[in-house]
């Protein structure tokens, strides 16, 4: 999978500005994102596995500078923007096997990805099926609500810069 844009800054000025009014705002620009990417940390400090960020700017012209803040992380995506529910159904007619393990806990799948398997070491019973319906996964927004909690940190980032 390829980068996500989480969020895009974009700062646009007057014409004519300078060279070096437009790298204090391209640094400043970099600042700030990573100051949305340290509040989304925060929101994100108990998954096991935190995506990894990268900042960079994308486009600079003479009256506009734009800075990017991506991740490859699937799931990321998949938890701040939601998913719609899906179906999954059997390629095999006599349908799917899962052993449960107890209320409150979880299916494990017989086979896992194309090879075979069994139950060996497992207890409970068997349950058979010949679809399994996903439920969506509510998004939480959290590039939104970082981008809220810290757009005057943004903002203040670019401003030290062009001082």
């Amino acid at each position: 999978m390829g980068l996500i844009t989480v969020s895009q800054v974009t700062i646009l000025e007057a014409d004519g500005i300078n060279d070096v009014v437009l790298d204090a705002v391209e640094v400043g620009v970099l600042d700030g994102l990573s100051v949305l990417e340290d509040e989304i940390g925060v929101a994100i400090k108990q998954w096991r596995n935190r995506p990894e960020f990268g900042r960079r700017i994308t486009a600079r012209t003479s009256d506009e500078v734009v800075g990017d803040l991506s991740t490859d992380s699937a799931i990321y995506h998949w938890v701040d923007e939601g998913t719609a529910p899906t179906d999954a159904r059997a390629k095999q007619p006599g349908g799917m096997r899962f052993r449960f393990q107890g209320r409150g806990q979880s299916y494990s799948p017989k086979t896992y990805g194309g090879g075979g398997g069994d139950f060996r070491g497992q207890v409970g019973p068997i349950i058979r099926t010949k679809q399994i319906v996903n439920r969506s996964i509510e998004a939480r927004d959290i590039t939104d609500i970082s981008l809220g909690d810290s757009e005057d940190d943004i903002l203040s980032a670019i401003g030290v810069q062009l001082r």
